[in-house]
């Protein structure tokens, strides 16, 4: 930015013009050489922007779109019924829109568009994102572990950096450069005589409590349907990777029905009942529980600080107090400020 003073007719000079002459900063990486042809004959390079692709810039966008393809998905469309013997890899939940798989099983992932348009030119594009807005732009990688080229589940893999691996011959897997996002493209191609969907076979490579990785943040797919580079279509699935798909899925939606049922009393403490509604348990750390009547004796012989120690769930009012009363008249004869404790506890029942 340069100043220039000008001189009035009657020798005054005038407030300082402002020649902005400040050059924008340009990232080489958003622009690329072009050559064209003058009108004198003479080629002529210029800067022309790149192509901005939406579907893995910083912020991506988590909204569903069918757009004009009418594009769907389904979650295991092609997989044959469970049998008793046979423990899934993979689950998933409907009503949470969620997808639990263990890493690098395979999971069916089908879509689905309108038949009556052309499939020739359509990608798929699978990307990886968090949920939380405070780590959403930050691209998920895996682990030091999972990502070391000497790993088992790296053999033959071809970019140990993607978390979403697809079993498709003709991927190909991206990083934005400016992001720094990673994402997986496959050519969608046509379905299958008497099939009105096209399924891929996709892979999570890294798991969700792996530190240094995801790191047990909420994550999801965003799967985009693109023509030149263009996102015509968008699906997002939520995904945890974990060792036990069926059990995390149902502890999940024991949770989620919970809540709904019991909206009010959502972080509220549980009440304990006040009649017994079954036989009071007794648990014993390393020694045998002593019969009625014969620990309470004057003549007892008195143990050591150390000894172990055993556990009793009273769900009685009318017994918790008989059985604070013998523990008081216990404790008289060896540690005095428990025996306050538990006087104490007998004024306030």
């Amino acid at each position: 930015m340069s100043f220039s003073n000008t001189v009035t007719p009657d020798g005054a000079v005038s407030l300082a013009e402002i020649n902005p002459t400040i050059e924008p900063i340009v990232n080489e990486n958003d622009y690329h050489l072009s050559s064209q042809e003058s009108d004198h004959g003479e080629g002529e390079v210029i800067v022309v922007p790149n192509p901005v692709n939406h579907a893995t810039g910083e912020m991506p966008s988590l909204e569903e779109f069918p757009g004009v393809y009418d594009f769907s998905l389904l979650m295991g469309a092609c997989t044959v019924p469970e049998y008793k013997n046979i423990k899934k890899s993979w689950e998933y939940s409907l009503p949470m829109n969620k997808l639990f798989v263990k890493v690098g099983s395979a999971v069916p992932v089908s879509f689905r568009i309108n038949n009556q348009l052309d499939w020739s030119e359509l990608k798929v594009r699978g990307l990886l994102v968090y949920d939380n807005p405070d780590d959403s732009r930050k691209p998920v990688e895996r682990c030091v572990a999972h990502r070391d080229p000497n790993h088992k589940s790296n053999q033959g893999y071809p970019d140990v950096n993607h978390v979403l691996c697809c079993q498709h011959s003709n991927a190909t897997y991206a990083c934005d450069k400016t992001s720094g996002r990673y994402s997986v493209l496959v050519p969608l191609g046509e379905p299958q005589a008497g099939a009105t969907y096209m399924t891929i076979l996709y892979a999570l490579m890294c798991k969700s409590s792996c530190e240094g990785g995801v790191a047990r943040r909420n994550t999801s797919i965003i799967f985009t349907l693109e023509k030149n580079n263009t996102v015509v279509g968008r699906h997002v699935v939520h995904v945890r990777i974990c060792s036990c798909p069926k059990r995390d899925m149902n502890q999940e939606l024991e949770v989620l029905n919970s809540e709904r049922n019991n909206p009010i009393s959502r972080g509220k403490k549980r009440k304990m009942p006040s009649l017994a509604t079954g036989p009071i348990r007794i648990k014993s750390e390393g020694c045998a529980f002593n019969p009625a009547g014969q620990l309470f004796n004057n003549d007892v012989v008195l143990q050591p600080r150390f000894e172990p120690l055993n556990y009793m769930e009273v769900r009685s009012p009318a017994h918790f107090k008989i059985l604070l009363e013998k523990a008081y008249e216990l404790f008289k004869y060896r540690v005095t400020h428990q025996a306050a404790i538990y006087e104490n506890l007998l004024k306030s029942v």
